[in-house]
């Protein structure tokens, strides 16, 4: 049986990440789930724990990809799962992510989310899908998808360029992939996580998200990268 760890980050998630650990606990391949509590005010670090998982915390919130990084650096698994804190019952289709990884079908699976019943105009979506396909010829569904199951090696390509990528872990880590010819598949899932509507915090959350893959793309430029 090959081993594979599931890693999720999580920050302020204690309504959700108890029922999210519980459905990844009843896998037939994840034998390892990693909660990475990334400074939260609440009682994610208790809820986790409580539910079976591994946790480690970070003393303030340092962002999306350095909780992912910690989390991997925890685990010596040959594959790696990465999983939304809220998805609850629903992180257990995360099975049908990993297993065209470890039969070797690709070294990369993307889940593909339903589309959502309210949130915001998918600007930063197709701003990241437009420059993916630009710089690789590849069109990604979706480019900012948390959910993925992956090789360790693919992760340990952007390891060291981890810091300060917070929400846009995701576009960078799918640039580096296509560059050095890894094998990319996205799958459609019916994953639930809370979705943002269109107040002032969901607009902030998005903000930040913004912010962050612009960083990527505009590093990306910078440095020249084909």
């Amino acid at each position: 049986m090959q081993k594979v760890t599931a890693v999720i980050p999580a920050y302020n998630e204690e309504n959700w990440i108890g029922e999210t650990v519980t459905a990844i606990a009843n896998s037939l391949f994840i034998d390892e789930i990693i909660v990475v509590d990334d400074g939260s005010e609440d009682l994610t670090f208790l809820e986790a724990k409580k539910a079976g998982a591994r946790v480690y915390s970070h003393k303030k919130n340092r962002g999306k990809a350095e909780a992912l990084q910690t989390g991997v650096s925890f685990s010596s698994n040959p594959f790696l799962v990465f999983v939304d804190a809220d998805l609850k019952s629903t992180a257990c289709l995360v099975d049908n992510l990993i297993k065209p990884v470890i039969n070797n079908e690709a070294d990369m699976a993307v889940a593909i989310l339903p589309r959502p019943q309210k949130g915001g105009f998918g600007i930063i979506k197709k701003i990241a899908q437009f420059y993916i396909k630009y710089r690789t010829g590849f069109l990604p569904l979706a480019p900012l998808s948390g959910q993925r199951a992956l090789k360790r090696e693919i992760w340990e390509c952007i390891d060291a360029e981890v810091f300060g990528l917070g929400f846009g872990v995701e576009v960078a880590l799918l640039l580096k992939a296509l560059r050095n010819d890894f094998r990319i598949v996205e799958i459609p899932l019916s994953l639930q996580h809370r979705e943002r509507g269109k107040d002032v915090k969901s607009f902030c959350h998005r903000g930040k998200q913004f912010v962050a893959v612009a960083k990527v793309l505009l590093g990306d430029i910078y440095h020249g990268r084909r």
